[in-house]
């Protein structure tokens, strides 16, 4: 038999579905390495004129390295073999926009999905950036979403409940920025979808499985640390020190430097922090910060639940969280309501570990200091230790209202005055 026909026995085409019947991955594989050739072949379409509407979806792309990716019970042999014999079939996509790996992964339900082996995802991951190494070798037509940095993400579905926590975190150690890099296509990256998930109505819970919500945690949690650290995993490798999840988080959303967790960037993917991307949909008539000022705490909320003592603890820095969330510039830019939520959260953080606040750190600096020359509200740390407002800091030698001063935070300069005025007495 050929490698088409091999595959095709897991095939019902009167369905466009995969049945029950299994493949012979063995013979697959030794077809592939013996007559390389034929998996070059497309599926004939003539060939099968009883084939239902549903194969339309599938264009005329569909080479046997697609088909078998559909199939259960594959083996890593027979994907390496069939790739070798054409490596250019990666690149090839269904009508709906799926290419091989999505469509082996789960991005849809149109393949093994939770039942994908984590080890052949991450192959397939691995075989489709050596390919575009060399895309020279790949038919033009297949090209176009690699040029003029319109780059896919191939990434861009591990939020989808149709992969499962082992895929994901396969991919991500291979791949770390893919689980916050915005794809093209869909303007956003997959942290986004699954923070947008966790709080929102779309995708919420099945009835099938009502552990949906506690699965994009987990991959939340791995994406956030391959972020921070470009490493998914328990421990971080290079200093063995535990990465908590709620640290990472922190630096996400604080750092002016990185894409924000709610950023929807534009076509080539580039986005805002909080406070720029809340000003500018309050600016466009948008009402995004229910959404996002409850999805924030939300995330905060299942942190707590899933480990209560990282709100107490440091890390690899000697930072506690309070601090994390100050060390950052503030974004130049925040409206009221992004005040409002970043004051929440810095409450939230204080009400799990209310010492830290006065708690000075290697530099004898408090957060308050922090807080002060970042610019950011200091509503909820200046309420929570008072005696900060009198206290110098030691790096600059100045009070923390003359610190606002020359940091041009006028209102925080007055706010401080307010709880000291006799420092300028």
């Amino acid at each position: 038999m050929r490698l088409m026909e091999l595959i095709l026995v897991g095939w019902d085409l009167n369905t466009a579905d995969t049945s029950d019947t299994p493949i012979d991955w063995d013979a697959v594989e030794a077809r592939a390495r013996s007559h390389p050739r034929e998996a070059m072949e497309r599926l004939n379409m003539k060939e099968y004129q009883t084939i239902d509407d549903n194969w339309t979806e599938f264009h005329d792309k569909m080479y046997p390295f697609v088909l078998m990716l559909h199939c259960d019970g594959l083996t890593l042999g027979a994907v390496e073999a069939v790739y070798d014999a054409y490596p250019a079939a990666i690149f090839s996509y269904t009508n709906n926009g799926f290419y091989p790996l999505e469509i082996y992964y789960g991005v849809d339900d149109g393949g093994p999905g939770l039942d994908a082996d984590p080890v052949i995802a991450r192959s397939l991951l691995v075989k489709y950036f050596e390919a575009r190494k060399h895309r020279k070798r790949v038919r033009r037509s297949n090209l176009f979403l690699f040029e003029g940095g319109f780059v896919h993400n191939p990434l861009y579905g591990v939020d989808s409940r149709y992969c499962s926590v082992a895929v994901a975190k396969a991919l991500l150690e291979e791949y770390p920025s893919g689980g916050t890099k915005a794809d093209p296509d869909i303007m956003r990256s997959p942290l986004v979808s699954i923070l947008n998930d966790i709080t929102n109505d779309y995708n919420a819970p099945s009835q099938e499985d009502p552990f949906d919500e506690m699965k994009r945690y987990e991959k939340l949690k791995y994406i956030l640390q391959a972020h921070q650290h470009s490493t998914v995993g328990a421990r971080l490798e290079d200093k063995g020190i535990v990465c908590k999840t709620l640290h990472s988080f922190l630096w996400c959303i604080s750092s002016s430097q990185v894409p924000h967790a709610f950023e929807y960037g534009d076509s080539m993917g580039r986005g805002r922090v909080l406070g720029e991307f809340m000003a500018a949909k309050e600016k466009d008539g948008s009402n995004m910060f229910p959404s996002i000022h409850t999805s924030l705490l939300r995330i905060l909320k299942l942190m707590k639940d899933d480990n209560r003592d990282q709100f107490r603890q440091a890390d690899e820095e000697g930072k506690n969280p309070i601090q994390v969330m100050l060390q950052d510039d503030a974004p130049p830019s925040m409206s009221q309501r992004a005040v409002e939520t970043t004051v929440a959260i810095h409450r939230f953080l204080l009400g799990e570990f209310p010492e830290s606040i006065s708690v000075p750190d290697e530099r004898g600096r408090l957060p308050l200091h922090y807080a002060i020359e970042n610019k950011w509200p200091i509503g909820a740390v200046l309420e929570s230790y008072p005696a900060g407002a009198s206290t110098r800091d030691p790096v600059s030698g100045l009070h923390p209202f003359q610190l606002a001063g020359v940091a041009g935070s006028l209102d925080s300069c007055f706010d401080l005055l307010v709880k000291e005025p006799s420092l300028i007495g």
